[in-house]
């Protein structure tokens, strides 16, 4: 499924829409991100029609690619009038560090369909523990966490 920027920023600034559902966010794939790296020409890369990201673990966030699609991303936003920012390089920082928590989302819910192993259940037990020791609660990151989400979709 093809996604406009206009939808990317709605599921982004809406903490309830799950943006990294892959009908949501669509993938390029590793040929079509060697060919703008390649000939760096705009019809090769991701475009407002054909808006996707490059969420390859092998290969940086901020690949041509990537930085294509902040650009569009940001003129995009910028566009729809609907938000107070009108400040072009925050909007495209912002877009590249949100990339972070795509790809980490997005690789997670490819390891989703695998069964956990011995030490992935000893992993989340010691992370568990360690948050009970430093007397954090998961209501209390949960907090956090929404309280994150909304200094986000201030601007």
């Amino acid at each position: 499924m093809l996604m406009h920027p206009e939808l990317f920023t709605d599921a982004y600034m809406d903490p309830s829409m799950d943006i990294d559902d892959g009908a949501v966010i669509s993938i390029a794939t590793a040929d079509e991100v060697a060919r703008f790296a390649r000939t760096k020409k705009a019809k090769d890369g991701p475009s407002a029609d054909d808006f996707r990201l490059d969420l390859d673990a092998d290969r940086s966030l901020t690949s041509p690619w990537n930085k294509r699609a902040g650009m569009i991303f940001a003129d995009s936003f910028l566009a729809s009038c609907e938000y107070s920012c009108q400040d072009a390089a925050l909007i495209r920082k912002t877009f590249a560090t949100h990339l972070k928590t795509i790809r980490s989302r997005y690789l997670d819910s490819l390891d989703d369909d695998k069964e956990p192993s011995q030490e992935d259940h000893d992993a989340v037990k010691l992370k568990a523990r360690v948050a009970r020791r430093r007397g954090v609660s998961a209501i209390s990151l949960y907090s956090l966490c929404q309280s994150l989400m909304l200094m986000h979709s201030s601007f």
